[in-house]
């Protein structure tokens, strides 16, 4: 892809098999970061929905992301972001380097 034709352009990423390694796992730890922090304002409304029992009473996610905005202010959509991207980042890791692996180990050697 583009950001990982950039990415090896760097002195960081040149050469050896380990810094291969060290791309595929800080590329999922950065997947795993963007993901949290765009998904987080959506899992503190599903949280106050769930938790405050507003489901049953109609409640949108959208009323309670407009609620919890004006309330409390656009800083409280990100409670909780710190605790979910140190959940997050180690499966993002590990999800993206086994793929690579999976992928480099499946590749068909060519049929004479």
């Amino acid at each position: 892809s583009y950001f990982r034709e950039r990415l090896t352009r760097l002195d960081l990423f040149r050469g050896s098999e380990v810094s291969g390694r060290v791309l595929e796992a800080s590329a999922g730890a950065s997947a795993g970061i963007v993901a949290t922090v765009v998904t987080n304002p959506m899992d503190v409304a599903r949280t106050r929905l769930q938790v405050e029992g507003r489901a049953k009473d109609g409640g949108t996610l959208r009323s309670t992301l407009v609620e919890v905005w004006s309330k409390e202010g656009p800083g409280s959509l990100m409670k909780g972001v710190n605790a979910r991207i140190m959940a997050t980042v180690p499966s993002s890791v590990l999800i993206i380097t086994v793929y690579e692996l999976v992928k480099r180990l499946s590749v068909r050697k060519s049929v004479p």
